[in-house]
């Protein structure tokens, strides 16, 4: 794993601020990974005529939710539930 991320500044130094390890092959992979998902989706959506006004909401209320997901006092009562549903403890 580590291999893929010789490229990386930093991945095969020592010391305190040296190497990473097996993180430099991670974020390789991941960068790998997104490019390619990304060459798809354009390959697929190129003709597509998408509403930008749908999607820009869409994407506004999803941030919203993931932010609020961070926030204790809502996101715990909510995750307790759905796992009392499912009966797990």
């Amino acid at each position: 794993m580590h291999s893929y991320g010789y490229w990386i500044p930093g991945s095969q130094g020592k010391g305190p601020d040296g190497s990473i390890g097996s993180y430099t092959g991670k974020e390789t992979l991941a960068i790998g990974v997104w490019l390619l998902s990304w060459l798809a989706f354009h390959l697929m959506w190129r003709k597509q005529d998408l509403d930008l006004a749908a999607w820009t909401r869409i994407f506004v209320i999803s941030l919203v939710a993931i932010t609020l997901g961070f926030f204790h006092p809502l996101s715990d009562p909510l995750v307790l539930f759905i796992a009392g549903f499912f009966g797990l403890p």
